[in-house]
């Protein structure tokens, strides 16, 4: 389920927790609605709580499309494919149309993740690194790909023209410094995946910060103090972060 929250704690500093937009939000709306209205129909004799059974592969099955639709990366078009995958063939198993056993979803998330790493490696970018130059520490490139699988990943991005970045945490941890960068034009856009892992950012007090992104049994966590909107008739750099946290969370601050 997806919630989002925003409020404001000590010293103005304001908490966006499970980072849910308005689609976001919008998407957990229709799967309560869908849910009580099948216990309704369960109360009234009209439907069994059997049938429902047979059929609760569509929450996953509709999400993982949900991901796709709102995919900008290659990691995030393999999420979303799996778990539509994943829920579409249990869907038929219920119904009998196949027969399926629980043996084959350990492999199929194997082979997804195998994926995940063939997909980065042709990309240019080893898992475990920010495609850095020089030193392993820091990342100067306009765009930033770093990621943590079953370990950790430290970095301080030093680029002067960030435009865009993919970050990735799945059994592991990301932290990253862009206290040094600067932006090419007004925003950047980064795209965070944390699954089963954390993803930590410090950002410059100059920067705003604006999350799209969303999470199931996750969260996003805004810990930074709001900058001025314009500094010296110019709008101030924001950074934008979409993605993805499942089980997993996201924490920025300034």
């Amino acid at each position: 389920m997806e919630t989002r929250g925003n409020f404001k704690g000590r010293k103005g500093v304001k908490f966006e927790t499970f980072g849910g937009n308005t689609k976001s939000s919008t998407f957990a709306g229709l799967i309560l609605v869908a849910i009580g209205v099948a216990l309704l129909l369960q109360n009234f004799g009209i439907l069994r709580f059997r049938d429902i059974l047979f059929y609760w592969p569509l929450a996953p099955l509709a999400w993982g499309v949900h991901i796709l639709f709102r995919s900008r990366s290659l990691f995030s078009y393999l999420v979303g494919g799996l778990i539509v995958s994943m829920s579409a063939i249990k869907l038929l198993d219920n119904l009998d149309i196949i027969n399926v056993g629980s043996k084959f979803y350990g492999p199929l998330i194997l082979i997804g993740l195998g994926v995940v790493f063939l997909a980065r490696n042709l990309g240019g970018g080893r898992v475990g690194d920010g495609g850095a130059i020089g030193d392993d520490s820091q990342v100067d490139q306009p765009h930033i790909n770093p990621a943590a699988v079953f370990g950790g990943v430290k970095r301080r991005v030093v680029s002067q023209q960030l435009e865009s970045g993919e970050v990735m945490a799945m059994f592991g941890g990301v932290e990253l410094d862009f206290r040094p960068t600067r932006m090419k034009g007004n925003t950047a856009t980064v795209e965070v995946n944390a699954i089963f892992g954390g993803i930590k950012m410090r950002i410059p007090e100059t920067w705003n910060l604006e999350v799209r992104g969303s999470a199931v049994f996750g969260g996003f966590e805004d810990k930074t103090i709001p900058a001025p909107a314009s500094v010296d008739g110019q709008p101030a750099p924001k950074l934008i972060l979409t993605g993805n946290a499942i089980f997993g969370g996201v924490e920025v601050e300034n």
